[in-house]
């Protein structure tokens, strides 16, 4: 399942819906394991400053 958001000149972006339910459901299912929600938002950063930027929700592209 996709969802058309953004269309630039010739360029088309879509986004993967079943894959970011996923993504924030492993999320909350993280912050419900995890005790400390610090270390949580620390390993997140860390994590995310390493990954390829993905076009999200709240993170469209530029």
């Amino acid at each position: 399942v996709s969802l058309h958001l953004w269309r630039r000149s010739h360029e088309y972006y879509f986004i993967d819906l079943l894959a970011e339910l996923n993504r924030y459901r492993q999320k909350i299912d993280y912050l419900a394991v995890t005790s400390s929600h610090r270390n949580y938002y620390q390993q997140e950063f860390k994590k995310e400053e390493t990954e390829q930027e993905r076009w999200s929700l709240n993170n469209p592209p530029r």
